[in-house]
């Protein structure tokens, strides 16, 4: 950022406008290796175990294609926000970058920084496995059959509008359909556990519950999740 802002004149430059995108998935990949890499005590993983890992990962999504269980991995979406012109910004602010030194700048570019990823977290789009996620820890050590998970679905989801949060349009069969497949996606990864059609979140899996579930904790400020 201050490298393209450190010697911008708004009056003379061309315009840059930054354009906010939101993205979320139902199911990032290396979402596990992104999780152990916040625990500053991990050990790396050797050579082998990644191959191992990689080829039991191969191994078990054929084996799930011949016997038709495989599943794909959910949504994806992306949302765009509203554009922000520098130039404009600067005008907002009385801000000129290219006449300040490297200790007033950095302060100032940090300001502008902390605009844009508020306007990120502000299309950041609600997706089911996020959803379902915050309901499981939201729920503690609760069993939960399905329609308990969908009903508590739905609650979040009315409390997530009324913060302003997108969550997508779709008819009341459509959205139940949705919350099944992240119920069922997430139990298939071993994040929930079933007993007598009943779901519990697995313990062990709590950390990357909590990766999914934090995609919209910005919206709901009273859970503690992180």
């Amino acid at each position: 950022m201050d490298y393209m802002l450190r010697g911008f004149d708004p009056q003379k430059d061309r315009d840059i406008v930054f354009i906010p995108v939101g993205i979320n998935y139902d199911r990032t990949i290396e979402d596990r290796s992104l999780v152990r890499s916040l625990n500053p005590e991990t050990t790396r993983r050797s050579l082998w175990f990644v191959c191992r890992t990689t080829t039991g990962f191969i191994l078990r999504n054929l084996v799930l294609m011949v016997l038709s269980r495989w599943r794909r991995y959910g949504y994806a979406c992306v949302n765009f926000g509203t554009p922000l012109s520098v130039k404009a910004y600067c005008r907002e602010t009385q801000t000129v970058f290219n006449e300040l030194d490297r200790e007033t700048r950095f302060p100032e570019i940090k300001r502008l920084c902390r605009r844009l990823m508020g306007g990120i977290s502000d299309v950041i789009p609600v997706l089911p496995v996020s959803l379902v996620s915050a309901v499981f820890l939201d729920a503690s050590e609760a069993e939960l059959d399905i329609l308990a998970v969908e009903a508590r679905s739905n609650q979040l989801i009315s409390d997530l509008q009324q913060h302003g949060a997108p969550v997508l349009h779709t008819s009341r069969s459509t959205r139940s359909a949705a919350i099944a497949d992240a119920v069922a996606l997430m139990r298939l990864r071993g994040l929930i556990c079933e007993s007598n059609g009943r779901f519990m979140r697995a313990e062990q899996e709590e950390p990357i519950l909590r990766y999914y579930a934090n995609a919209i904790g910005h919206w709901l400020p009273d859970r503690k999740w992180g």
